[in-house]
Formats: C-alpha cells, sequence, structure tokens
C-alpha cells in the first residue's frame, strides 16, 4: 500500500490553457515547487482516456511538470492541442515506435508525507477554482474533498505499518540490497556501530572538518550549526546563504566544497538524531549507512548538492523529514530480537 493521489480533467477550451499555465507556475514558485515547461511533439500518438483510444496526428501538448518534494512523483500540468485534456507527460514508446500517451497522472506521495499531499489537494483545489480546469482528484486519504486531517494522518500511518509488514514478511540476510521508491536500503545486522567505526581516520578527519569550517562560516554570517532539534534547519539557512545570487558559489568548484560542508554537517545531524555510521563504498560512496536500524543509506553530501544546484525542492528540511517518516515508519521494534 503507498499513499497516492490520482488526477484527471480538462479546461473547457483550449484557449484557457495558457492562463491556466500561469496560474500554476506562479503557486507552484509560491510554494517552492520545481516547475519545468514540457512540449510534445510527435507526427502520429496515441491517447488513453481511460475505454477511449484515439490516435492523433500530428500530436501536440504543453504545459508543466511540476515537483512539490524531491520524494513524491511529480505532478503533471500538460494539455493536449487536439482537446485540452489533462495527460501524463511520460511517454511509452512500443518496440514498433507507436508513441502511447495517458490522459491523467498518479502521484505517489507515500514518502513525501501527509504535509505535501495536502499542500497537493490544496494546489489542485485552487487550480480548478481559478482556471476553469475541470478536475477529477480521486485522493485514498480522502482529504481532497473531506478535509480530514485526522484521516489523512491514519491513511498514511496505515501505508506505513503495510510496509513494515510486507519488509519483515520477505526472506532476505543481513547485507541484502533492496530500493523503496528511489530510496537505497541494505538490510541491516541489527549491530550498533559508533559513527566513525567503519571509517579510516582520515576519511574521519575530513568530515569533522568540513563540519568545523561550516561553522565558522556560519558564525560569520551570524547563523549557528549544531545537532540540536532544529538543527536541519539551519543547516538549510546556510544552504540559502550558498545559493543566494552574488554569494561567490556560482562556480561547479565553489558549490563542491560547499557541499561537502553542508553534507558532513547534514550526515552528523542524521547520525546525532536517528543512529547509523559512515561508510566508504563502491556502491554507495561516503554515506551514511543503517539510519535508525532501517537499513537506510543516505549520501548527504550529495544531498547537500542537489540542494545547491537544484533548489529548495531538495531543502535540507525535506530530506530530514522524509527520512524521519522512514526512521518512524520501519525502525526495528526494540522489544523484539534482533
Amino acid at each position: 500500500m503507498a499513499v497516492a493521489i490520482s488526477v484527471s480533467g480538462r479546461l473547457c477550451s483550449l484557449d484557457q490553457r495558457a492562463a491556466a499555465l500561469s496560474f500554476a507556475a506562479e503557486r507552484a514558485a509560491e510554494l517552492e515547487w520545481r516547475a519545468v515547461p514540457v512540449e510534445l511533439s510527435f507526427p502520429e500518438a496515441v491517447v488513453r482516456e481511460g475505454d477511449r483510444v484515439r490516435t492523433v496526428r500530428p500530436f501536440r501538448a504543453v504545459g508543466l511538470s511540476l515537483l512539490p518534494h524531491f520524494a513524491c512523483d511529480p505532478l503533471h500540468f500538460v494539455f493536449a492541442d487536439d482537446e485540452p485534456v489533462l495527460i501524463d507527460a511520460y511517454v511509452h514508446e512500443s518496440p514498433d515506435g507507436v508513441k502511447t500517451i495517458e490522459a491523467g497522472n498518479l502521484v505517489n506521495t507515500h514518502f513525501a508525507g501527509a504535509v505535501v499531499h495536502k499542500e497537493i489537494c490544496d494546489f489542485l483545489r485552487d487550480v480548478q477554482a481559478e482556471t476553469g480546469c475541470t478536475l477529477k482528484v480521486d485522493d485514498e486519504t480522502g482529504f481532497y474533498v473531506g478535509r480530514s486531517k485526522q484521516e489523512l494522518s491514519r491513511t498514511f500511518a496505515e501505508a506505513w505499518r503495510a510496509l513494515r509488514a510486507r519488509l519483515n514478511s520477505e526472506e532476505s540476510r543481513p547485507g541484502d540490497p533492496f530500493d523503496i521508491g528511489e530510496m537505497p536500503f541494505v538490510r541491516s545486522d541489527g549491530l550498533r556501530r559508533s559513527e566513525f567505526e567503519s571509517l579510516g581516520p582520515e576519511t574521519a578527519r575530513r568530515i569533522t572538518e568540513f563540519e568545523a569550517t561550516l561553522a565558522t562560516l556560519a558564525a560569520e554570517a551570524g547563523l549557528k550549526v549544531n545537532r540540536a532539534a532544529d538543527g536541519a534547519e539551519d543547516l538549510e539557512l546556510m544552504a540559502d546563504e550558498f545559493a543566494a545570487e552574488g554569494s561567490g558559489y556560482d562556480t561547479d568548484e565553489a558549490r563542491e566544497g560547499a557541499a561537502n560542508h553542508l553534507g558532513a554537517a547534514f550526515g552528523r545531524l542524521l547520525i546525532a538524531h536517528f543512529g547509523g555510521y559512515w561508510q566508504l563504498t563502491p556502491e554507495y560512496g561516503l554515506a551514511v549507512h543503517d539510519l535508525g536500524g532501517t537499513g537506510l543509506i543516505v549520501d548527504p553530501i550529495l544531498v547537500a548538492w542537489r540542494r545547491l544546484t537544484e533548489g529548495p525542492v531538495h531543502s535540507l528540511t525535506n530530506h530530514y523529514s522524509a527520512y524521519a517518516a522512514v526512521v518512524r515508519g520501519l525502525a526495528p521494534d526494540p522489544e523484539s530480537p534482533r
């Protein structure tokens, strides 16, 4: 079981498309979602809209691919030219070259969490109210229609319980890799390791030096770096400093240095809050392993790099909240034998 929102719909006329896309782009910017323009153009394509299938020659569609959070699917707000139907931006191509496009799209929000799910529901309600776009929204939490935060939370809690039960029922051995969504895991052996136990002293020293350098830069900016409960928020403020125009961190080399500093501090924060340890491996590079005893592997330096190069959709607070949800949902019961 995974929590998702299914969206389909259409505009009253193609003349409304430009205004609808402009409204969607403005709202996405306010929400700090990533918005990428989409234009599809093919000599021929098959469009599937429920039981209705039509071949369109030529086929063209224009819109936006909106990403509310790094850990959820994009919401495709794209409309075809021949009929102003909301379509999925993913194009399925058969071996014989036939391109098929589905009407509507499905947005999995399980790992992004209830707050992001609510945000998407509110966005869709605003779009329907302001643009003349008629939407059909199938929201298994019931929040889109019922607006019950209690039911929203209950649905997410049930989804985590179902995922944990499925993982516990699978036969696997410690060290076996698996993925959930796009998050990598390695089955935990249940052993608790200290933070740097699996690293050589030189690599461990580099991590602490990166963090110390960040603390100095933060102090110069009137900010702080620590591992308090709001530590991720403080690190995100530093990310804002690095990403700001005129900060001097506008080259790949400068961003790489900033990502090392932010990533080291973020990794140490995760370990301090949830448990885990640093490890350097060919498969995952320098990463935090077994976060919270779940087997989750996080590359905090890559997280920081993506925050600096791809924007707030990869905010450190977004990543922190997603990893916290994984630990809450999948961490082993301390009473159970390991």
